[in-house]
């Protein structure tokens, strides 16, 4: 008669059943410990994608064909920089508080007296901090709510316009020449010093091309040595360099008829404009991290009130409401587990 050899859960299966010992017959304060450990996570995974995006805005190779001004940038890097403080700030409390939760799920209060003082130390950590971390949360759903309206109702703050072909041509002829790149623009950049990163944000701005006299050297896509019109050429590079801030640029650069450039230059700043996607790239990745983290922030609101809601957590934790409480702390009471 052969015998049935009964299967061993795998590894998925006993973390679920785990999952629900741990969730029904643990000490309730375990489900508080739980939720602040996603916390944790999450938001340690909103600091590495807000710095990736915070990265690909400053290394100015990933992101080319957009088009705004200086301040458009500045404002975005700026945004992103609050928002990493902010989350990390979240982070770091979550994780203090999961761990105290922790240590409240596996040790009754009698485990605790022989602390003394600390006991009281240890309480006060777990019933206030969580007010604490209430207001980051209000100041994160600020921030998404202001990114959310800004993006939609004043996209030229998020660089939605969208260079074609030849724009972004013009852009990265400016990053090489403002980027120090190329070997004519060692005069410039011994005069310039540090401030180029300051030249090099504002390449995307067309007026600043205009001004800079960028659009004379621009590739002419009818002939196969186009790409000779760039700046990495020497010959190109030196002859800007000798009519960047002259009256008479476009005349004279006709004249000289650079190999692979256009003869007849544009001076609509309209003209490079791509007329068929008007989205840039920048901007669509700005839609994605803030619609990203405003779905974030929801999803775990419904967690936290989901918690909160259906688990009755210890007295020693419960904090009553009053009256006469101002009306910040009446705002911020509903965002924390214990109330």
């Amino acid at each position: 008669m052969d015998k049935k050899k009964s299967k061993k859960p795998g590894r998925i299966g006993k973390m679920i059943n785990e999952f629900y010992i741990n969730w029904n017959y643990r000490r309730h304060s375990w489900r508080a410990s739980f939720y602040y450990n996603c916390l944790t996570t999450i938001a340690a995974f909103n600091i590495i994608f807000t710095l990736i995006f915070q990265q690909f805005i400053k290394s100015f190779n990933f992101f080319i064909n957009y088009s705004c001004e200086y301040a458009s940038i500045n404002f975005m890097l700026t945004d992103l920089l609050i928002f990493l403080i902010l989350t990390s700030f979240i982070s770091i409390l979550a994780f203090f508080l999961s761990r105290i939760c922790s240590i409240f799920s596996n040790f009754t209060i009698n485990d605790f007296m022989s602390l003394g003082k600390w006991i009281k130390r240890i309480g006060c950590t777990a019933k206030w901090f969580p007010w604490v971390l209430a207001i980051l949360f209000v100041l994160w759903f600020i921030i998404n709510l202001f990114n959310l309206i800004t993006l939609y109702v004043t996209p030229s703050l998020w660089c939605k316009k969208r260079l074609n072909v030849t724009g972004t041509f013009v852009v990265n002829n400016c990053r090489i020449f403002e980027g120090k790149r190329t070997a004519c623009t060692n005069i410039v950049a011994e005069q310039r010093g540090n401030a180029n990163i300051t030249y090099i944000r504002k390449c995307n701005d067309l007026n600043y091309l205009k001004n800079h006299n960028y659009f004379i050297f621009i590739p002419d896509f009818r002939k196969e040595n186009y790409k000779q019109c760039n700046f990495n050429n020497l010959k190109v590079c030196i002859a800007y360099k000798d009519l960047r801030n002259d009256r008479f640029a476009s005349e004279k650069a006709k004249a000289m008829k650079m190999e692979g450039c256009l003869e007849n230059i544009p001076t609509n700043i309209e003209e490079f404009y791509d007329k068929d996607i008007q989205t840039s790239d920048l901007y669509k990745y700005a839609q994605i991290f803030t619609i990203g983290s405003n779905v974030t922030f929801f999803l775990l609101m419904f967690f936290f009130y989901f918690i909160k809601c259906t688990t009755q957590f210890d007295g020693l934790f419960y904090q009553s409401a009053d009256n006469s409480e101002i009306f910040i702390l009446q705002i911020l009471r509903p965002l924390t587990p214990w109330s």
